[in-house]
């Protein structure tokens, strides 16, 4: 019976990897990149400041100075005083890749927050430039970004 369960156990394990292997096959590195943006904004819009923080480099900075820990500390502030964030993409997201696996994603996005009063903030339209470097494991992680006010496109 155990061994019936090791040897269950071990196919699952290998139907798993081959299943992985095959689903990213036919993914290019801008699709890639793609995905870890569009889970950045899923994230956003469920106030879930860890899973963004996954996608975050160990030495992240921004243009504003802070680091990965401190953007963690600014995104549980900010979800804390909003009851719903709502991330709408406006165009695609161009990916550039550059030498040594890294790249840089520029994408317009309008960001709009619901106050916990009760008070919707008009979505505003924001310029993103984000620079990634490719991981260990083929994930793509955030290095540092910058944005700016966007007029409408």
């Amino acid at each position: 019976m155990g061994a019936r369960i090791l040897l269950l156990a071990a196919g699952l394990l290998v139907a798993f990897v081959a299943f992985r292997q095959l689903r990213s096959c036919g993914r290019t590195p801008e699709d890639r990149i793609r995905e870890t943006i569009r889970a950045i904004a899923e994230a956003a819009e469920e106030k879930d400041a860890g899973a963004i923080v996954e996608r975050i480099a160990p030495d992240y900075h921004d243009a504003e100075g802070l680091t990965r820990a401190q953007l963690h500390i600014v995104l549980l502030a900010r979800f804390r005083e909003h009851r719903g964030v709502s991330v709408g993409f406006e165009g695609p997201i161009e990916v550039r890749l550059q030498p040594g696996g890294t790249a840089v994603a520029v994408l317009y996005a309008r960001l709009a927050e619901s106050a916990l009063e009760g008070f919707a903030r008009r979505g505003e339209l924001v310029r993103f430039e984000v620079e990634l470097r490719k991981a260990d494991n083929d994930e793509w992680r955030v290095v540092s970004h910058r944005r700016e006010r966007a007029d409408s496109r």
